[in-house]
């Protein structure tokens, strides 16, 4: 029984302790301006919803050389006249 209550313990720990090492170096990022730029084009010929999009931050200074990664939400194709 004490067997099973360590490893139930263990589990539970090795999933919050990493969570919450997250939180705690989550910076806030709400209402602040960014300049970043695309590591990779974007195209609509070729872009698609849900694909990822990363840039490396430029400004604020603070965060300069830092990575946002995103996702692609609407992508609408070229017409062809």
């Amino acid at each position: 029984m004490q067997c099973a209550i360590r490893k139930i313990a263990a589990i539970i720990v090795l999933i919050l302790v990493p969570s919450l090492l997250l939180t705690a170096q989550t910076p806030e990022f709400k209402d602040k301006a960014f300049t970043v730029k695309l590591t990779a084009p974007l195209s609509t010929k070729t872009s698609r919803k849900g694909e990822e999009v990363t840039a490396q931050v430029d400004s604020p200074a603070d965060y300069k050389g830092w990575f946002m990664v995103g996702q692609i939400d609407n992508a609408v194709q070229p017409r062809h006249d």
